[in-house]
């Protein structure tokens, strides 16, 4: 009970005139006994009772309403009364009026009109017509006024003298307990819960993913544990890149965001290290939105993603995560960070720079402590364990979430889902010659399906396919299969691989070496499989480079020049092999397990079987396709390689009759290019 509720119920309860409001007239009927408004300058107070239908007009509700009375004195002198005494008695509304000093102030008439006004109390509604009263003056203050108009300061100090009169800590308790009980408080709830029937997806690697912790907790699970009436989806991966790749392994972050289809009050995302680590393209910015974007970049797929976020989330909170720095130097990674700040800037995306936030730096002590690599159990200054996501990771997010809004955010609405109902290709068959490229063209039907990406595979090494640009490898017949997310619909063509014979117009003159430097590398076009064996002819003077080599899915197998001698066939568990510096012209040979340098032999280890999933190269090329640095000097002389014992390829050095030089194949009568930035010179 409000305090003028409570003045309001100490007002002699029958009151027999009531001011009677019309709702179709709109009239106050004044009860005669109700015409006197008082005496002029007199310090009672009394109270006016009104009585009318709650439901006026074009279904108004004066219920819900906010009302005044509008007065003017005798004076002329206009206020505005607001009733705080609404109640409803059945199909009716009562309140009342208390007559202040101002509306007895002179004496003479009186008029007032009661006014309906909407919540913001600022447009009319609903109105009556004009009542009168008067005001007298000298008028005698009989018992029979002063019972009717009891003074209000008078009731209060008697309500006072009863509070007072609580003495003790457990009669006021109590007295607040009744209180309480019979006026309950209502709390409001997004307050203390802002999160309350929302749901929030997580898209990313595995700092969100939570590999140093367990997969599929990150920052997700202690705000899942503290909110536990919203609805938390992690689709983070570890491993994934923001770019889409010929890795399969994990689903890239950009088709993570666009395959879902589910509701989503708020999205958090983060991508780019495994990028960098990859040797992923950066790419560049678009210029204008609803651009083409090129997915196999990180700024491409960055913003593929936040256009789909933005065009299907629109009024989701959405919040992009830079994770920690790893190491005092973090120029690594920071380029790619950087550009997307610039991509966050232009989509209006807020991100959060845990770099600045994660309030921990990687020392030896804090890495092992609050770090770990799930594989060896050792701190790795990079995958957060469980109390650093607890104490710092989570509650950051969750109060980064909270200032953008996130109880303010309207019920989530799960997007129209339109499904795929299949795929064509612009082409069913296809020649090329080999080294040669061609584009095949995937259309998925409907034109407007919701998940439109699409995989692309080969049935062998003969070719390969990357967003279905086709690429002949060896001479023979591949059939190259694209596949839709949605449904998995699928379409074909096959591709027959011609033999690139050289033209003869051409001619070149053999040399016995190219010198190299820098990131310098020929694309031999060759996938080598277990049967693969090769013999180089090849020197070279310094650096940390692999001189001749092919990657796997996650290791790189071939031969470097450092201290250490590394083959990698397919499995982690291929030791390094120590051997000396030469600085001498060498050949390699492969044969099995065993590789000859000079008159040095080294035992390898035989994995068995292994895939390999790029061609093999012969140069100056290391790790990641990074560059191998200006320091780098060397000498190709030639290049075998065979499957088996048969010779597939027999590569030695030549000038072109324009000036070029490059790598001529006499098995297949075609010449090799330079495929890396490193400068060749003849001899």
């Amino acid at each position: 009970m409000t305090v003028e509720e409570a003045l309001a119920a100490s007002v002699v309860d029958t009151v027999n005139d009531i001011f009677e409001i019309d709702p179709e007239t709109r009239v106050i009927t004044v009860p005669a006994s109700e015409k006197l408004f008082g005496v002029a300058n007199d310090g009672n107070s009394e109270r006016k009772h009104f009585r009318c239908p709650k439901i006026v007009g074009d279904n108004i509700d004066l219920s819900t309403m906010h009302l005044y009375i509008n007065y003017q004195n005798a004076n002329g002198d206009k206020y505005p009364y607001l009733v705080e005494d609404i109640r409803t008695d059945g199909d009716y509304i009562t309140f009342s009026w208390l007559i202040g000093p101002d509306v007895v102030a002179y004496k003479g008439q009186i008029k007032l009109i009661v006014c309906a006004k909407k919540g913001d109390g600022t447009i009319p509604e609903w109105n009556t017509t004009l009542a009168e009263g008067t005001v007298l003056e000298g008028l005698e203050a009989t018992d029979e006024v002063v019972e009717r108009n009891p003074d209000i300061i008078t009731q209060l100090l008697n309500r006072m003298r009863e509070v007072e009169k609580i003495a003790t800590k457990e009669a006021m308790q109590e007295y607040v307990n009744t209180y309480l009980t019979e006026h309950p408080v209502e709390i409001d709830e997004t307050l203390t819960n802002p999160y309350k029937g929302k749901t929030i997806v997580v898209f990313g690697d595995s700092i969100l993913a939570g590999w140093g912790w367990k997969e599929g907790t990150g920052i997700i699970q202690p705000l899942k544990e503290k909110y536990t009436d919203a609805v938390w989806i992690n689709k983070a991966e570890s491993g994934a890149n923001m770019a889409v790749t010929s890795s399969p392994a994990h689903t890239p972050i950009v088709n993570q965001i666009t395959s879902y289809t589910g509701a989503a009050n708020a999205i958090i995302l983060d991508g780019g290290v495994n990028d960098k680590n990859n040797g992923i393209s950066i790419g560049s910015i678009a210029t204008v939105y609803d651009a083409t974007y090129d997915i196999s970049t990180f700024c491409g797929a960055l913003e593929s993603s936040l256009q789909c976020i933005m065009d299907r989330y629109p009024l989701a909170v959405k919040l992009y995560i830079i994770p920690h720095s790893f190491a005092k130097d973090n120029s690594y990674v920071d380029s790619i960070y950087s550009k997307a700040i610039e991509i966050c800037d232009k989509w209006n995306m807020p991100y959060l720079d845990m770099r600045k936030c994660s309030q921990i730096a990687m020392t030896s002590k804090n890495k092992s402590k609050y770090t770990r690599n799930a594989n060896s159990g050792v701190g790795d200054g990079v995958h957060p364990v469980e109390s650093w996501y607890r104490t710092f990771y989570s509650p950051v997010i969750d109060q980064k979430l909270r200032n953008l809004g996130i109880g303010y955010t309207t019920a989530p609405v799960t997007p129209t889902v339109i499904a795929v109902t299949g795929v064509k290709l612009d082409q069913t068959t296809l020649t090329l010659n080999a080294g040669k490229s061609a584009q095949l063209t995937a259309t998925v039907s409907p034109s407007n399906a919701t998940n439109q990406s699409v995989k692309w595979s080969t049935s062998n090494s003969n070719v390969t396919v990357s967003n279905g640009e086709v690429t002949g490898k060896a001479v023979g017949t591949s059939v190259v299969t694209v596949t839709t997310n949605d449904g998995g619909y699928t379409a074909q063509c096959t591709v027959n691989v011609a033999e690139n014979t050289v033209d003869p117009s051409e001619s070149h003159t053999e040399l016995e070496s190219l010198s190299v430097d820098g990131n310098c590398y020929f694309d031999t076009e060759i996938l080598p499989d277990q049967n693969t064996n090769t013999e180089a002819k090849l020197y070279v003077k310094s650096g940390t480079t692999y001189i001749c080599g092919a990657r796997d899915d996650k290791y790189k197998y071939g031969y470097s020049v450092t201290d250490n001698f590394y083959v990698v066939r397919g499995s982690v568990s291929s030791a390094v092999k120590n051997t000396a510096f030469w600085e001498d012209a060498w050949t390699i040979k492969q044969n099995g397990a065993t590789a000859t340098f000079g008159n040095n032999s080294v035992t390898l280890d035989n994995a068995g079987n292994f895939t390999l999933t790029s061609p093999y190269y012969i140069g100056c090329m290391s790790k990641n396709g990074e560059a191998a640095g200006a320091g780098l000097k060397g000498k190709i002389y030639y290049a075998k390689i065979y499957s088996g014992s048969n010779l597939v390829a027999d590569m030695i050095p030549v000038k072109k009759s324009d000036g070029t030089l490059c790598l001529y194949d006499k098995v297949r009568k075609k010449y090799i290019y330079n495929a890396g930035t490193g400068t060749l010179k003849e001899g």
